[in-house]
């Protein structure tokens, strides 16, 4: 993998070929980290988990979506033909903080999707209204 583990994409962990928007997830969790101070996705990067990451992203950004997984060749080691983890190890994950950070979410929103291929691109992004201060 070349991405630090916090921010490791769900399409390199699932065998989903990468694109120009993979890149936007990052963006996404590093935003987090630098306005929030609140890493989004947490772990020790010496044991990284690919199991109890997903499953945090599951529980940050909701459910995987089926079509999603039948395009990704590592699926059947982490999900049944369902969605539903083979096996579930999180016992839970800290909720963040309350922060008042108003636009934020939709910009996390529109940058943490599972499907790349429904991310915005950089272009689009630097559009986002929390960027531009609206």
């Amino acid at each position: 993998f070349s991405q630090p583990a916090l921010v490791r994409l769900p399409e390199s962990i699932l065998g989903f070929p990468w694109s120009t928007p993979s890149n936007i997830w990052a963006i996404g969790c590093v935003a987090m980290e630098l306005v929030g101070d609140y890493n989004l996705f947490s772990q020790v990067p010496e044991r990284f988990d690919r199991v109890r990451h997903l499953q945090q992203i599951t529980e940050r950004i909701g459910k995987i979506l089926s079509k999603f997984l039948r395009d990704c060749s590592r699926a059947s080691r982490f999900f049944d033909q369902n969605g539903a983890y083979i096996e579930a190890r999180v016992k839970g994950v800290p909720n963040a903080k309350h922060l008042d950070l108003s636009g934020l979410d939709e910009f996390l929103r529109a940058c943490l999707i599972w499907d790349h291929r429904m991310r915005p691109s950089a272009a689009q992004l630097l559009l986002h209204p929390w960027l531009n201060g609206n």
